[in-house]
């Protein structure tokens, strides 16, 4: 999911990036420890692809306190097509998204 998100924003143009992840793992790996991960390679296109947003963050965040991609990923299996939002999400993850914030 990672990659995918970076190639993404990486696509956009986008910089001043914050990636939030619940594998401790990858988010260790990303932030300068590549050699713990048991994903090593993924975990370097992922490094590669870092060097080229900046600044940027790869953050562990627990999965009991990110709600919003828990339904985000479930909401993905239902859809028929393709989507992305810049500004207003979704109206199925807007209240998640107020609950994950507050």
């Amino acid at each position: 999911a990672l990659i995918e998100a970076l190639s993404w924003v990486m696509a956009k143009g986008y910089n001043h990036c914050v990636f939030d992840t619940d594998s401790y793992e990858l988010a260790t790996a990303c932030n300068g420890r590549p050699g713990e991960a048991y994903f090593g390679n993924i975990v370097m296109d992922c490094i590669h692809m870092l060097k080229h947003i900046c600044p940027v963050l790869v953050d562990f965040a627990y999965r009991s306190s990110n709600s919003a991609a828990h339904v985000l990923a479930r909401a993905v299996y239902s859809m028929s097509d393709t989507g992305e939002w810049v500004v207003t999400p979704p109206k199925f993850l807007t209240h998640v998204l107020d609950l994950d914030l507050n």
